[in-house]
């Protein structure tokens, strides 16, 4: 991915996520920051960047691998919005956790996918 691609994405996606508050959660990893974030992008099967990984409860309900324009994210939102309210109702807690033991945030066991 080129650096205009990363620019152009982290404007797309500081607009959708003023856009969609309220209704989702959004969090960025920069996988080359430390161990650690690396570790989190190995244990989803993060193989590139930029990536977008959508969670409900902690199950990771989808991926989008490389640069999509704004439109085409936004659908992509409404559609697991549509799709998965039920999950989404639940109202899951976005935790911060300080410590570097991932273990804590289920690094340490499998995630399985919803059908």
């Amino acid at each position: 991915m080129s650096i205009a691609h990363g620019a152009l994405l982290n404007s797309i996606f500081d607009e959708v996520t003023e856009e969609y508050k309220g209704k989702v959660k959004f969090a960025k990893l920069n996988v080359l920051a430390s161990p650690e974030n690396r570790e989190i992008a190995t244990h989803y099967g993060i193989m590139g960047t930029p990536t977008l990984v959508f969670f409900c409860n902690g199950i990771s309900l989808g991926m989008v691998v490389g640069f999509i324009p704004k439109e085409h994210l936004k659908h992509m939102l409404n559609e697991m919005i549509e799709k998965h309210r039920e999950c989404l109702n639940q109202r899951s807690v976005l935790k911060t956790y300080p410590s570097k033991d991932f273990s804590s945030v289920g690094l340490n066991r499998r995630i399985r996918r919803s059908s």
